[in-house]
């Protein structure tokens, strides 16, 4: 018996659809094109002196031309979803988040789709039948509680989103693939068990979970809009510090046992090499946050003995620290984290993101912009003559 997979209007709606598809690819070579006029005009202008008046008009009929089929194929833009659950806008789940002082990431745990009945009715619907588990950016598949990304237009750090500056570091605690960081929820399923310390380690104070999804013994601290915001249980302040280390140097091995049930992270940091610090069995600790920006971080720390000041960030090449205005070393903590070792007492540390690259870009582009300006002098004074 032959199976019906898609009727007639499967076909009627998936035209328009894939047509919208290919002009959304096609905008891509806007920049490319209005860089390539710009570099046409100042190689005439580098040859000839100036530039006419009939060069300055072919390029703004070309830019006013290309933009005019960008808008065309662009509004309305390509919806993500068809149950859309909320725009930041005037939001109440987003003020009660920007209301809490602390420094603290946001996850949205989005609810996936039952897979369609055949014969499919609709072209999106071919997106849940997917080989395999669905990805993230399967728009059709999930019912979003979020736009990806849109908390952190809104000041709210995110731990999700297909585009989110969250680390690629992280993916194998999230058992993800690259920037795989959107996670969804079958139906029926409790979200309970992502009260988790997993989460908790990498600052992640709150869940948002749709209204639906069934939650036991977690109470949520604020419903609205349909969401519910679900506060972990283990939730670790970005900068806490703890006396005690066990040194894994086995990368695969400290994912295990980061991801074991014992682990607490409160109480110990997992280290990939060993610290010249003594431990002690009585630690106290104070980290106070004394300024922050997304490059630079002030802390002022107080221990009553040695221990480690462990960070929530990416251990990516490129971050510095120092210690009382010293150069200090800065581990790889807990996988994909960071971790300082300190001696007892009070020390002032600033942690910056300063890759190398930087200095050597920022050399390129002032050296480039000198001989510019150099060139351009040249070309006055050789007209001015002439």
């Amino acid at each position: 018996e032959q199976t019906e997979w898609v009727t007639p209007e499967f076909y009627i709606d998936a035209e328009p659809q894939i047509i919208n598809g290919i002009q959304q690819s096609a905008s891509i070579l806007i920049p490319p094109i209005i860089l390539t006029g710009i570099i046409v005009l100042l190689v005439r202008m580098w040859f000839t002196g100036r530039v006419s008046t009939s060069s300055l008009q072919t390029f703004l009929i070309l830019v006013t031309v290309v933009d005019l089929f960008y808008r065309g194929w662009n509004d309305p833009p390509l919806e993500f979803t068809s149950s859309q659950r909320l725009y930041p806008q005037g939001s109440k789940v987003v003020q009660f988040l920007k209301n809490d002082p602390e420094l603290f990431r946001v996850y949205e745990l989005h609810k996936r789709k039952d897979l369609p009945t055949l014969p499919l009715k609709r072209y999106s619907d071919l997106e849940l039948f997917r080989k395999g588990t669905i990805r993230f950016f399967d728009f059709r598949s999930i019912d979003f509680v979020f736009r990806p990304n849109t908390l952190l237009n809104y000041g709210v750090d995110s731990a999700g989103g297909y585009l989110s500056l969250y680390p690629m570091g992280y993916r194998d605690l999230w058992d993800g693939r690259g920037m795989d960081v959107l996670k969804g929820i079958k139906s029926g399923k409790s979200g309970d068990f992502w009260n988790a310390a997993l989460l908790g380690m990498q600052n992640i104070k709150y869940l948002l979970l749709p209204d639906e999804v069934p939650t036991e013994k977690w109470q949520p601290v604020f419903k609205a809009e349909g969401i519910k915001v679900m506060k972990l249980d283990h939730c670790i302040p970005r900068y806490f510090a703890v006396g005690r280390a066990r040194i894994i140097q086995n990368q695969q091995q400290m994912l295990q046992q980061i991801q074991n049930s014992r682990f607490n992270p409160r109480e110990e940091v997992l280290l990939n090499q060993k610290a010249s610090i003594q431990e002690s069995n009585s630690f106290q600790r104070s980290v106070q946050v004394r300024s922050k920006s997304p490059d630079v971080v002030h802390l002022q720390t107080d221990f009553s003995s040695d221990g480690y000041l462990v960070i929530a960030e990416n251990n990516f090449p490129g971050w510095q620290a120092e210690v009382d205005g010293r150069s200090a070393p800065i581990f790889t903590a807990n996988y994909a984290f960071q971790a300082l070792a300190l001696t007892g007492g009070k020390h002032e540390i600033k942690i910056e993101f300063r890759p190398a690259y930087y200095t050597v870009s920022l050399i390129i582009s002032i050296a480039a912009f000198l001989i510019m300006i150099s060139a351009l002098i040249l070309q006055q004074r050789t007209v001015k003559v002439s």
